[in-house]
């Protein structure tokens, strides 16, 4: 019983973390796209 639930609460900490990681890699793509939106308008 007590191992059963360590597991599920260390599957809850690994999926907060997932959310965590994919919200950074989500935030690094917009800030990434706007530098990239910004170039194309010096160039132009």
């Amino acid at each position: 019983m007590c191992t059963k639930n360590f597991y599920r609460q260390m599957k809850k900490l690994l999926l907060s973390d997932f959310d965590w990681t994919k919200g950074v890699f989500s935030e690094e793509r917009k800030s990434i796209s706007a530098k990239v939106r910004m170039q194309g308008f010096n160039r132009s």
